[in-house]
Parts: structure tokens; C-alpha cells; sequence
């Protein structure tokens, strides 16, 4: 039998207890002033999983360094805070991921803050748009592969909430990119250059993730994907939501694709989200730079995804899009405009420096609506550069609600334009979820109570006038866990949320008309947080009690499971979220076999009897 040990050390005149390959960071090593030294040797130690607990005050730090193969768990109301003065270096950032694999941070109730207003400050600070909150960056020689962050609120930075970055390899090497990485659950406020970065990465996938509020220095989006030389492929975003970012909700500039090797990008978009209030956000989403020779192959696809645009610019901005290179489709996917200044979509070339390798177009848009209420183009193409060569490569099928009429203006040149157009000489409804913030939080087991105000100028104006429906969907990753229909106003979701595990999730309520059969949509984020009295991470019990042995890891085949009181069941989670293994056990050992199961990086899930959790990190070889 596998002997535990229990190992004793002192640290600074202070004891912490290790047991077989966790350390928990409790107030015994806490110090208000300066925390760095003593999270990082527990980063640095043998041990695969940290757990920082909640003592009631921020953990203040300068950098922090991840290392390879740790499960990193920051417990409900933790929050990791930038110590004033520090993070001078241009480029350094809260939480560094750099020449690491295998590292899984769970944060789900904590917060990592920095000290933007101070960043911003350049009698106290030399100016810069690198201190990030979370910088994952791969070189050459130093991949950085198998990355997990999920549940953390991210907030000001001096940079971005989170960067993914790699390196061009010019000139001797291809292009390293990080490998391998989830984002879920995730939360990034009011940070200074974008919510998300992603200049290189492979397998990146962002799911039920909020970014808001970003301001302070270009392009000031909600997510910006801009390759640096470097490749982006097989990316996606799932269940997100885009809120009140000063620029632009989701930015492309594609204009540096992988210097060597295929210059493919493959970019997926299912179920997401952009808002804003008045005068806040410029536009919704943002497609620059992709030409005719040197541009990138590949794809653009959007599916369900919805844009809205308060202020006095287009709602979507495709500029320098080659015919010839990845083309943009969007499926099913809703626009809606509320200022007459702009078209809802503005095509156009705009670089001088391309008027000889620009062939513009390549667009689908496959049974989409669009919600306008001005007399103009819904659809509005300009060459400012004067390729003459027109548009080309622009087909689908679409919707327009439009008092005025749908007219669109692809200029007198075009080639393969097919785009089917269903005009309806109407308003389209009004539909509004009514919340107290942006993001409601709603603890586990409590209802989720949401009112929606709707109606149909056509036929009135009060609540539920010319209105035949409200359909409300509630959406975890890529599942709908709830939906419902609502004939009469008072308009009013109320459901509970028993068994729905911890969160970010989006609620849609669609409004359906009794005049044309109209629509509108309207979407907005709920989290959904665990009780204090039923926080299945908290390890406030003896560390015995949570004695847990897995081996080997990395693994092959078989996997040993050695417990100090009875495990209910256990789960194999892949990085994706998707469930591989889930086994009832009702005893303290077991033996899984995982044969079915492919080489990579893994969670596995342990619940125990009394309901407690344990989240560990698995390696197969």
C-alpha cells in the first residue's frame, strides 16, 4: 500500500502543513502588506495543488510566476491585489503563465485587482498597455501548453484581463503560440487595453465569459484577435457577453498572419453577445485587414450571436476584407441599430496601401435579421480606395424591420451577390430584461427571478402591447438548462436554480410580435455563486479528513484513488468542459481504467459523501 506522509517545515517563523500534494495558505502565513514571497514558494513547491483561503483582507502581491502541473484554487472572496507601487517594468504582469504546461487556476467567488488609475497616472508610472492581469505567452523554446482558468473576476488592469500571446520565430524558427487553453466562467471589468487579448494561440476556447467596461488606451475592445505573426486556429468563444467596451465589442485585425508555414485562421462564435448603453461603445464588431496575396485562409463563423449598437457608428464595420481569403458567415445571427447615423453594416476598403491587392467580399449571412429604424441602407459598401474592382462574394438570406423599407448599396460593380431580402415596413418590437446590474448574481438553490418590458409601437405602448410571446432561454456553455414562454404581461422568468452548478450564464428573452411576427432579443449575463454555507471548496476541516492520493499522474492506463472517508462519485472532465468518465464509487479506493480516453490534460472531479469537493489536475501520457 502507498504510504501518506505528513511533512511539517517552518516558513518565516510560521508553520504550514503539507499533505501528500496539497498546500493549503491560510491566515497563519498571511501578511497584509506583502504575500508574495509566501504564495510563490508554495507555487514553487513539490505539492500539485495550492489553495489559497479567504482571511478576510486582499492578499497583496507583487508578480506572481506560475509553474508546471499545479491546480491553483483561490477560495470565494479571496482577492489577489497588485501592491501599490510596484509592477514599474513595462511588460510585467499580476499572474505570469510562461514556459509552464499542465496549470489549472480556480477562482470561482475570487478576484485578482490591479491598480489601473495608477498605471494611468505618468507622474507615478512610464506609460504602458502590458500589465495585465493574467499574461499567458509562449516563445520559442518555452511552450506554454494545457491551460485551465476558470471562475476568477479580472479587473483593472494596466493591460488586459487577460493576454494570450506567442512569438513569430522570424527568423529562423515557426511561429510558437500557446497550446491547449480554456478560459470558463471568467469575468474581465473595466481593464485598460481589451477584456481579452489573443495575439497567437491553438485550441483556445472562451466560454460563458463576461468582458465589460474596458477604457483607457486602443483598441479599448471587449476581446481584440490580432496575430502578431503568429498562428490562431481553432478558436472559439462560446456563451459570452460583451458589455459597454469604449470601442468595439469584438475587434479583428488580421493584418500579421503566422509569418511562416499555413496562414490559416479558423475562428467559431456560438451563442454570444454585444451590448451597450448610450454613447459608450463605438461599434459592435470590428473586421479589418485581410488581403488578396498575403492575407489569412481560413474562416470567420458567428452563430446565434446577437449585436447591438446605441451610439452614432455602424453596428458591424467589415474594412479590407479579401473575397479571396477567410471568409466571415454568420448564421442566424441578430443586428440591431437604434441611432440613424450609421448603416447596421458597413463594408468598405479603407488602406491605400491595398488598392492593388483588395478584392473585397466573401460574406454569408444565412438567415439573419436586422432591426433598423432609419430611412438609409441597412447594408452599405464604399471602395475609399478606389480599387475598381466592386464587391464580390456577398450572399444569404436576411430579415429587415424597418419603418422606411430595406435598401442596401453594394455600389455598381458586383460579382456573385445574391443576398435574398425580406422587408418588413415596420418597428420592431421593444424588449428589455429589467435587472439591477449587468451581472446579477443569484446564489445556488435561490430562483432566478428576471421582468422583461415589451411591446410593439405599431400597436402601443404599454407593457405587452402587440405582443403575442416572451420566450426566455437560459444557457450554460453550449446547453439551454431552462426555457419557457410567457403569453400575457406582467412578463416575469422565475425559476430555480437547484442543481445548476456555479457560473456564468446567459438568459435570453425573446419577444415575438402579433403584427409581421417581428422579433427582437434582448440577452443578459447571471452568475450563479455558491452560498457561504455551501462552499464545496472551503477546506476549513482538518487537512485529515481531505487526505486524498492519486497515482500515478502522469498516467497511462489506470488510475489509483486512495481516500480518508468515503468518495460518492468521480468525474474525468476535458478542457472543453465535456464529461469522459462519471462513476458512483461509495467507498474510500477505487481503480479507474481509462483506455477510452486520449493523451492530454484533464480535471478530475471527486465528491465525497459529506459533499464536499475536490478538484484535481491529470496528465495522460
Amino acid at each position: 500500500m502507498k504510504k501518506l506522509i505528513l511533512i511539517f517545515f517552518v516558513c518565516s517563523g510560521v508553520c504550514n502543513t503539507i499533505f501528500a500534494s496539497k498546500i493549503v495558505l491560510n491566515s497563519l502565513v498571511f501578511n497584509p502588506t506583502d504575500v508574495t514571497s509566501v504564495i510563490q514558494n508554495a507555487f514553487n513547491s513539490t505539492n500539485d495543488t495550492i489553495v489559497v483561503k479567504n482571511v478576510g483582507q486582499p492578499w497583496v502581491v507583487r508578480p506572481l510566476f506560475a509553474r508546471s502541473n499545479k491546480v491553483i484554487i483561490f477560495e470565494p472572496g479571496v482577492i489577489l491585489f497588485a501592491k501599490q507601487g510596484e509592477f514599474q517594468d513595462l511588460r510585467v504582469s499580476l499572474f505570469n503563465i510562461t514556459n509552464v504546461s499542465n496549470v489549472t487556476i480556480i477562482g470561482y467567488g475570487a478576484t485578482f485587482r490591479m491598480r489601473k488609475s495608477d498605471y494611468q497616472d505618468t507622474a507615478l508610472y512610464t506609460h504602458s498597455d502590458w500589465r495585465h492581469t493574467i499574461d499567458v505567452q509562449a516563445f520559442v523554446g518555452m511552450p506554454v501548453e494545457n491551460i485551465i482558468i476558470k471562475g476568477l473576476h479580472l479587473e483593472k488592469s494596466g493591460g488586459d484581463g487577460i493576454s494570450i500571446s506567442g512569438i513569430s520565430g522570424y527568423p529562423n524558427n515557426n511561429p510558437v503560440q500557446p497550446k491547449n487553453i480554456l478560459i470558463q466562467d471568467v469575468v474581465c471589468e473595466d481593464n485598460h487595453r481589451q477584456g481579452i487579448s489573443v495575439t497567437g494561440g491553438e485550441q483556445v476556447s472562451i466560454v460563458n465569459t463576461v468582458l465589460k467596461d474596458t477604457r483607457g488606451t486602443a483598441p479599448e475592445s471587449g476581446v481584440d484577435w490580432e496575430p502578431d505573426w503568429e498562428r490562431l486556429v481553432d478558436v472559439s468563444m462560446t456563451n459570452c457577453y460583451f458589455s459597454n467596451n469604449r470601442l468595439s465589442g469584438m475587434t479583428f485585425y488580421l493584418y500579421r498572419p503566422a509569418w511562416q508555414g499555413p496562414k490559416t485562421v479558423n475562428f467559431t462564435f456560438n451563442n454570444c453577445h454585444v451590448d451597450s448603453f448610450d454613447n459608450i461603445q463605438g461599434i459592435a464588431l470590428n473586421i479589418s485587414y485581410v488581403e488578396d496575396v498575403a492575407g489569412s485562409d481560413g474562416s470567420i463563423v458567428f452563430n446565434d450571436c446577437t449585436f447591438r449598437n446605441k451610439t452614432s457608428y455602424s453596428t458591424v464595420n467589415i474594412e479590407d476584407k479579401s473575397a479571396l481569403k477567410a471568409t466571415v458567415t454568420m448564421n442566424r445571427c441578430f443586428f440591431e441599430q437604434t441611432n440613424s447615423a450609421g448603416n447596421v453594416m458597413s463594408l468598405s476598403t479603407k488602406n491605400s496601401d491595398l488598392q492593388s491587392v483588395m478584392t473585397f467580399g466573401g460574406i454569408e449571412l444565412n438567415d439573419c435579421t436586422f432591426n433598423f429604424n432609419a430611412n438609409k441602407d441597412f447594408i452599405s459598401f464604399a471602395d475609399n480606395i478606389g480599387t475598381g474592382k466592386g464587391i464580390r462574394d456577398i450572399n444569404g438570406t436576411v430579415t429587415v424591420n424597418n419603418p422606411f423599407g430595406a435598401t442596401y448599396n453594394f455600389g455598381s460593380i458586383t460579382q456573385n451577390v445574391n443576398l435574398a431580402v425580406t422587408q418588413n415596413i415596420t418597428t420592431a418590437p421593444i424588449v428589455n430584461i429589467n435587472q439591477p446590474t449587468i451581472l446579477q448574481k443569484i446564489n445556488t438553490d435561490d430562483n432566478l427571478i428576471l421582468d422583461v418590458f415589451a411591446n410593439d409601437s405599431d400597436v402601443g405602448n404599454t407593457n405587452g402591447a402587440g405582443i403575442s410571446k416572451i420566450i426566455f432561454e437560459v444557457q450554460y456553455n453550449d446547453t439551454i438548462v431552462y426555457t419557457t414562454q410567457v403569453l400575457n404581461a406582467p412578463y416575469t422568468l422565475s425559476v430555480p436554480t437547484t442543481g445548476w452548478q456555479k457560473g456564468i450564464y446567459m438568459v435570453k428573452a425573446i419577444a415575438i410580435s402579433d403584427f409581421l411576427n417581428t422579433r427582437n432579443i434582448t440577452v443578459v449575463p447571471i452568475e450563479i455563486v455558491v452560498a457561504p454555507d455551501n462552499n464545496v471548496l472551503s477546506l476549513d476541516k482538518s487537512d485529515l479528513n481531505n487526505l486524498l492520493s492519486i497515482y500515478p499522474n502522469p498516467f497511462n492506463t489506470d488510475i489509483n484513488i486512495v481516500a480518508n472517508k468515503i468518495i460518492a462519485s468521480i468525474k474525468i472532465i476535458n478542457v472543453i468542459g465535456e464529461t469522459l468518465i462519471n462513476q458512483n464509487i461509495n467507498r474510500k479506493k477505487c481503480i479507474l481504467t481509462t483506455s477510452n480516453i486520449s493523451k492530454g490534460f484533464y480535471v478530475l472531479e471527486i465528491v465525497y459523501e459529506d459533499n464536499t469537493k475536490e478538484l484535481r489536475q491529470l496528465l495522460k501520457q
